[in-house]
C-alpha cells in the first residue's frame, strides 16, 4: 500500500461525490486524460512528497495539483467555477480518512487561474496540502 496512492483515491473519490462538482464535471475527473476527452474536467497533477517524522510517526507532507480545464466562450467564469467547487469539495473535508494510514488533515492551499497557451483553454490550478501519518514507530 502506498500513502500516495490513497490520498488520490481519496481526492478523486470526494471530487467524484461531491454534487457541484458533478454538476459542472459529471464523472469527467482523471488520472491520464483520455484523448478527446471532453470539456470541462478535473485532472490530477504532480504529487510530491516531504518527509516530516517526528516523535516515532513516521508521515510526509504531500502537496497534490488539481487542474481544471474549460473551453467555454466567454473565458476564466468556467474555469473559476471548476476551481470553486473543487476547493469546497477538497478544502479540510471532514469524516474522511485513508485506508490504513493516517490523515491528519487536508487543505486547499492556493488557487490560480491562467489562459492557455492555445488561446482556447481557460485553467483552474489548486494546490492542495496533505499531512499523512504511514506508521507509528
Amino acid at each position: 500500500m502506498s500513502v500516495a496512492a490513497e490520498l488520490q483515491k481519496l481526492i478523486v473519490d470526494l471530487l467524484k461525490g461531491d454534487d457541484a462538482v458533478a454538476a459542472l464535471v459529471g464523472t469527467r475527473v482523471y488520472d491520464r486524460v483520455p484523448a478527446g476527452a471532453a470539456f470541462p474536467y478535473l485532472s490530477l497533477g504532480p504529487h510530491d512528497v516531504v518527509d516530516d517524522d517526528s516523535e516515532g510517526i513516521v508521515g510526509g507532507e504531500h502537496t497534490v495539483q488539481v487542474d481544471g480545464w474549460s473551453r467555454a466562450p466567454g473565458g476564466f467564469v468556467e474555469a473559476k467555477r471548476l476551481g470553486a467547487a473543487a476547493k469546497a469539495a477538497l478544502h479540510h473535508p471532514g469524516g474522511v480518512s485513508l485506508t490504513g494510514f493516517g490523515l491528519v488533515d487536508l487543505w486547499v492551499a492556493s488557487v490560480r487561474y491562467l489562459r492557455d497557451p492555445d488561446g482556447l483553454t481557460s485553467h483552474a490550478v489548486l494546490t492542495l496540502t496533505a499531512f499523512a501519518e504511514e506508521r507509528i514507530e
